[in-house]
């Protein structure tokens, strides 16, 4: 306000209306500000400067203002929904739900308030009331394609995923430069296996928006899943450029364990610089003095596991078997969870924890305060380079030791203190890999169930085809140009065999059915030799896909694990190579303990198509391997729950002990 032009308060409140509706958020606030000097119990000033606080971000700040504008206009729905966007975004939850449930009891057409109220819902995980939210919201406002958007990502947080398109398509419909839908869709269509049009998805939002790096991530990802590792490694630095980002950090990482050409020097300061640069600068860990640790010697340690993959997930399946047999005399067992989707595995992991705790919703800072309020003794990571695991809980330290387990590679952390491995992944004197972790060496690394879905082992198929047919059911990300040409030279030598590739229904997309086929014809191989398969299917009719299967082939530098022991279960030996990093010894963990290592591994390309073709060649073996495997398995330690389970509490006991030793 000018002092030579006096003005009414209520004028000057309507000029920083003007000015805030206009954009100019300074202008409005020192025109707030002003009013606020004349009368400090202007409420709709005090509201509309807490307003400015919230878009700017200064949320402690707009909490304090729009708390007082409440006291003094306690019916003023608006200020009830200010405050609990405010709310939402400190992360407090459920004051924010009840205010924006005050809101809307004072105004029940406020479409903003249903709007926001199901943002709140979504990231306390209650998808299906945050679903009826947004359906209220847009009856009300069914032209704002804002409200669209947010329905589809709560229908998708649902694994509704064609409704969540529709969604999406409508948002876009309404708005063709709504440029967080067309990531969002992008993120859809890639679950669909739909890669080309995720792909030019991806791409639209960085034309629309070539700042936006979570766009570069999903487009990185796209390419990833189409093997085009070179490009994508390209997306995922433009988008590390823009911003740290852990999510596009932790794919750079994963898609240079894809890369043949990933060396350990480059893998390692990858991993510690970006995955750093990503977390917060200002985390102080917490420090955990002798006296303390002397204090908790005696009784069940108590253990706690951090994953998003507590579902029917392949960390989910190698974990179960050891969470079900730990010993309550020696563990207690705390379970932070945040699974994208309940499924009836996650109900299985529920009913064996002593403690169930659902993490969605929670910032990183809030869930290391909640295991340091839990008196977790050892908390173990599990796989923090994949999906929506999170490395940085880590970097709070919130218990005393910390271990990093099925991550397949190492955390670049200095707070985490172990790694898990054994002796075939981490060979003492002879591993190349680095890492900040201390490595612990179990006696065995890999535990499976014994699968309750698997159909019988079929015969031999090459008894009634007359030639033997090789198989590959891993990630299409793992079809690098170097395993397709180490395949050709298999088939070459073997004219009439033939090659059967799966993952789910992700070869169903032209262009990298495409660019598959292609490699091989590159080395002489025609498309009549190389059968692709896309399909969704339930695990029983998946692993009867073995039926067709002599022989598994498995990819390199990064190997199978789940797949390698379904392969095994249904009696189909796999050919691995023993790489020189975690990732590319996985396979042969699980065959060398299975007692198979002589016939199927090796540790060069050329022995690799040496034990292929010869294996090919004794019919006999063959059949005696596929009568026999599957009891080999149940005979071996990776299908022994119980002694896996015992394992590990020694390992957990010694790590506590070694940490709460006097120095």
């Amino acid at each position: 306000m000018d002092p030579s032009q006096p003005m009414s308060l209520a004028d000057a409140l309507q000029s920083g209306i003007s000015h805030h509706q206009a954009g100019d958020l300074q202008q409005a606030e020192s025109i707030y500000r002003q009013i606020l000097a004349a009368d400090p119990n202007q409420a709709d000033a005090l509201n509309l400067l807490g307003l400015i606080a919230l878009q700017v971000e200064a949320f402690d700040q707009a909490i304090p203002l729009i708390e007082r504008a409440i006291e003094l206009q306690p019916n003023e729905a608006e200020a009830h929904g200010n405050l609990g966007n405010a709310y939402r975004e400190t992360g407090q939850l459920n004051k924010a739900v009840a205010r924006y449930q005050r809101a809307l009891k004072l105004k029940p057409d406020f479409s903003d308030g249903y709007n926001n109220y199901g943002l709140a819902l979504q990231k306390m995980d209650q998808q299906t009331q945050a679903e009826a939210q947004f359906r209220r919201a847009i009856a009300l406002n069914p032209n704002n394609p804002k409200l669209h958007n947010n329905l589809g990502v709560t229908l998708a947080a649902q694994n509704r995923n064609n409704e969540a398109q529709q969604s999406y398509r409508e948002t876009l419909r309404l708005d063709p430069q709504f440029v967080g839908t067309y990531n969002n869709l992008c993120l859809l269509l890639q679950d669909a296996g739909e890669l080309d049009e995720a792909l030019k998805c991806g791409r639209k939002a960085i034309d629309l928006a070539p700042e936006y790096a979570d766009a570069y991530d999903n487009v990185g990802n796209v390419l990833r899943n189409l093997g085009q590792l070179d490009e994508a490694l390209q997306s995922y630095r433009k988008g590390l450029k823009i911003a740290p980002n852990l999510n596009i950090a932790r794919h750079l990482i994963n898609t240079m364990l894809y890369h043949p050409a990933t060396r350990p020097e480059a893998l390692f300061q990858n991993c510690q610089s970006q995955i750093r640069a990503a977390l917060p600068p200002q985390i102080k860990p917490l420090t955990h003095d002798a006296k303390t640790l002397s204090n908790h010697q005696t009784g069940p340690l108590r253990i706690g596991y951090l994953s998003a993959d507590f579902r029917n997930h392949p960390v989910g399946h190698n974990v179960l078997p050891l969470i079900r047999h730990h010993d309550p005399n020696a563990v207690e067992l705390f379970l932070y969870a945040e699974p994208t989707w309940r499924d009836d595995v996650t109900k299985q992991f529920e009913k064996a924890a002593h403690h169930w705790r659902p993490t969605h919703g929670l910032n990183d800072a809030q869930l290391a305060d909640m295991i340091r309020a839990d008196g977790i003794q050892v908390m173990i990571y599990l796989a923090t380079g994949f999906d929506q695991n999170r490395p940085g809980i880590a970097a709070y330290r919130p218990a005393p030791v910390q271990v990093s387990f099925h991550s397949g590679v190492t955390s670049g952390l200095q707070e985490m203190d172990y790694w898990l491995t054994d002796e075939v992944l981490h060979p003492k004197e002879a591993t190349r890999e680095l890492f900040t972790e201390q490595l612990f060496r179990l006696p065995i690394f890999y535990n499976y169930p014994i699968p309750d879905q698997a159909p019988p082992v079929g015969p031999l198929p090459a008894d009634r085809n007359g030639h033997i047919t090789f198989a590959s059911f891993n990630a299409t990300t793992k079809l690098n140009p170097e395993v397709i040409a180490c395949w050709s030279k298999i088939l070459t030598a073997l004219p009439d065999a033939r090659l059967i590739l799966k993952h789910h229904n992700k070869l169903g997309n032209p262009s990298l059915r495409k660019l598959i086929l292609t490699r091989f014809k590159s080395h002489g191989i025609d498309s009549e030799s190389v059968q692709l398969i896309s399909a969704h299917e339930p695990l029983q009719d998946h692993l009867a896909r073995y039926h067709e299967a002599d022989i598994a082939l498995d990819p390199f530098p990064f190997t199978g694990a789940t797949t390698t022991f379904q392969a095994l279960w249904m009696g189909v030996p796999v050919i691995t190579l023993l790489g020189e990093r975690f990732v590319g010894r996985m396979a042969g963990d699980i065959i060398c303990h299975a007692g198979l290592k002589t016939p199927l591994t090796t540790d060069n390309q050329e022995g690799y198509v040496e034990r292929a073709l010869t294996l090919a060649g004794k019919r006999e073996e063959l059949r005696e391997m596929r009568a026999t495997m599957r009891q080999r398995l149940m005979d071996s330690p990776l299908c022994d729950g119980p002694g896996y389970a015992r394992n590990l509490e020694a390992a957990y006991r010694t790590m506590w002990q070694a940490a709460a030793k006097p120095e």
